[in-house]
Protein backbone atom coordinates (compact mmCIF):
# COMPACT_ATOMS: atom_id res chain seq x y z
CA UNK A 1 0.00 0.00 0.00
CA UNK A 2 3.05 2.61 0.78
CA UNK A 3 4.27 2.29 -2.74
CA UNK A 4 0.62 2.47 -4.52
CA UNK A 5 0.45 5.48 -2.20
CA UNK A 6 3.99 6.50 -3.14
CA UNK A 7 3.38 6.35 -7.21
CA UNK A 8 -0.15 7.72 -7.03
CA UNK A 9 -0.04 10.24 -4.23
CA UNK A 10 -3.49 11.29 -5.41
CA UNK A 11 -5.28 8.32 -4.81
CA UNK A 12 -7.80 9.12 -2.48
CA UNK A 13 -8.67 5.48 -1.71
CA UNK A 14 -5.34 4.51 -1.32
CA UNK A 15 -4.87 7.05 1.24
CA UNK A 16 -8.04 5.45 3.04
CA UNK A 17 -7.30 1.90 2.70
CA UNK A 18 -3.44 2.59 4.18
CA UNK A 19 -5.47 5.00 6.58
CA UNK A 20 -7.41 1.76 7.62
CA UNK A 21 -3.76 -0.36 7.89
CA UNK A 22 -2.45 1.90 10.15
CA UNK A 23 -5.66 2.08 12.35
CA UNK A 24 -6.18 -1.70 12.72
CA UNK A 25 -1.92 -2.23 13.59
CA UNK A 26 -2.50 1.06 16.00
CA UNK A 27 -0.64 3.56 14.94
CA UNK A 28 -3.64 6.01 15.16
CA UNK A 29 -1.09 9.14 14.12
CA UNK A 30 -0.26 7.73 10.45
CA UNK A 31 -4.10 6.92 10.32
CA UNK A 32 -4.95 10.09 10.78
CA UNK A 33 -2.87 11.41 8.63
CA UNK A 34 -3.26 9.38 5.49
CA UNK A 35 -7.22 9.61 6.54
CA UNK A 36 -6.81 13.66 6.35
CA UNK A 37 -5.18 12.95 3.07
CA UNK A 38 -8.13 10.99 1.86
CA UNK A 39 -10.81 13.83 2.77
CA UNK A 40 -8.51 16.45 1.28
CA UNK A 41 -8.48 14.78 -2.12
CA UNK A 42 -11.87 13.67 -2.57
CA UNK A 43 -14.20 15.77 -0.27
CA UNK A 44 -17.23 14.38 -1.55
CA UNK A 45 -16.46 10.29 -0.05
CA UNK A 46 -18.70 9.66 2.84
CA UNK A 47 -16.71 7.13 3.77
CA UNK A 48 -13.62 9.06 4.22
CA UNK A 49 -15.15 11.11 5.72
CA UNK A 50 -16.53 8.64 8.42
CA UNK A 51 -13.19 7.52 9.14
CA UNK A 52 -11.66 10.72 10.07
CA UNK A 53 -14.61 11.42 12.02
CA UNK A 54 -14.65 8.33 13.78
CA UNK A 55 -10.55 8.61 14.61
CA UNK A 56 -11.56 12.05 15.82
CA UNK A 57 -13.96 11.18 18.34
CA UNK A 58 -12.78 7.70 19.08
CA UNK A 59 -8.90 8.06 19.55
CA UNK A 60 -8.46 12.02 19.87
CA UNK A 61 -11.92 13.19 21.40
CA UNK A 62 -12.15 15.83 19.34
CA UNK A 63 -16.08 15.79 19.47
CA UNK A 64 -16.57 19.13 17.69
CA UNK A 65 -14.24 18.32 14.50
CA UNK A 66 -15.97 14.63 14.31
CA UNK A 67 -19.17 16.53 14.39
CA UNK A 68 -18.57 19.05 11.63
CA UNK A 69 -17.95 15.95 10.04
CA UNK A 70 -20.58 13.93 10.47
CA UNK A 71 -22.61 16.84 9.53
CA UNK A 72 -21.14 17.58 6.04
CA UNK A 73 -22.05 13.71 5.73
CA UNK A 74 -25.85 14.23 6.33
CA UNK A 75 -25.88 17.80 4.47
CA UNK A 76 -25.37 15.27 1.47
CA UNK A 77 -27.12 11.92 2.36
CA UNK A 78 -29.60 12.96 5.26
CA UNK A 79 -30.87 9.51 5.54
CA UNK A 80 -27.66 7.57 6.34
CA UNK A 81 -27.83 5.87 9.39
CA UNK A 82 -24.12 5.69 10.72
CA UNK A 83 -23.86 8.92 9.89
CA UNK A 84 -27.46 9.91 12.43
CA UNK A 85 -26.05 7.38 15.05
CA UNK A 86 -22.70 9.12 15.86
CA UNK A 87 -23.72 12.43 15.74
CA UNK A 88 -26.74 11.13 18.24
CA UNK A 89 -23.51 9.60 20.34
CA UNK A 90 -21.35 12.71 19.97
CA UNK A 91 -24.53 14.71 20.80
CA UNK A 92 -24.78 12.37 23.91
CA UNK A 93 -21.19 13.11 24.63
CA UNK A 94 -21.07 16.59 24.62
CA UNK A 95 -24.77 16.52 27.17
CA UNK A 96 -27.17 17.66 24.15
CA UNK A 97 -29.62 14.79 25.28
CA UNK A 98 -32.63 16.37 22.88
CA UNK A 99 -30.13 16.59 19.66
CA UNK A 100 -29.30 13.35 20.45
CA UNK A 101 -32.84 12.32 20.59
CA UNK A 102 -33.54 13.97 17.22
CA UNK A 103 -31.06 12.16 15.42
CA UNK A 104 -31.97 9.08 17.10
CA UNK A 105 -35.56 9.65 16.35
CA UNK A 106 -34.67 10.22 12.69
CA UNK A 107 -32.93 6.98 12.21
CA UNK A 108 -36.26 5.39 13.77
CA UNK A 109 -38.16 7.28 11.07
CA UNK A 110 -35.61 5.41 8.43
CA UNK A 111 -35.16 2.22 10.55
CA UNK A 112 -38.21 0.86 13.11
CA UNK A 113 -36.47 -1.25 13.40
CA UNK A 114 -33.18 -0.37 14.61
CA UNK A 115 -31.74 -1.75 17.51
CA UNK A 116 -29.60 0.79 18.24
CA UNK A 117 -31.18 3.60 18.43
CA UNK A 118 -34.23 2.19 20.20
CA UNK A 119 -31.78 1.33 22.97
CA UNK A 120 -30.14 4.94 22.92
CA UNK A 121 -33.39 6.67 22.96
CA UNK A 122 -34.36 4.70 26.36
CA UNK A 123 -31.27 5.12 27.94
CA UNK A 124 -31.77 8.58 26.84
CA UNK A 125 -34.97 9.13 28.28
CA UNK A 126 -34.29 7.30 31.84
CA UNK A 127 -31.32 9.57 32.61
CA UNK A 128 -33.60 12.67 31.30
CA UNK A 129 -35.98 11.33 33.99
CA UNK A 130 -33.34 10.75 36.70
CA UNK A 131 -31.75 14.26 36.05
CA UNK A 132 -35.22 15.46 36.38
CA UNK A 133 -35.66 13.65 39.55
CA UNK A 134 -32.45 14.68 40.75
CA UNK A 135 -33.31 18.30 40.51
CA UNK A 136 -36.55 18.13 41.74
CA UNK A 137 -35.47 16.51 44.94
CA UNK A 138 -33.01 18.86 45.60
CA UNK A 139 -35.25 21.66 45.11
CA UNK A 140 -37.54 20.46 47.45
CA UNK A 141 -34.54 19.34 49.67
CA UNK A 142 -33.81 23.00 49.43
Amino acid sequence: MRRLVSQSPNNAQAHNDIGVLYFEAGDKNKALSSYEQAVQLDPGNHMYQKNLASLYLIEQGHAQDAMNLYLRVLEDNPENIDALIASGMVCACLGKKEDAQYFYHRVLEIEPWNQTAQTVLGDLKFNKEGDDNTKSNTVAAG
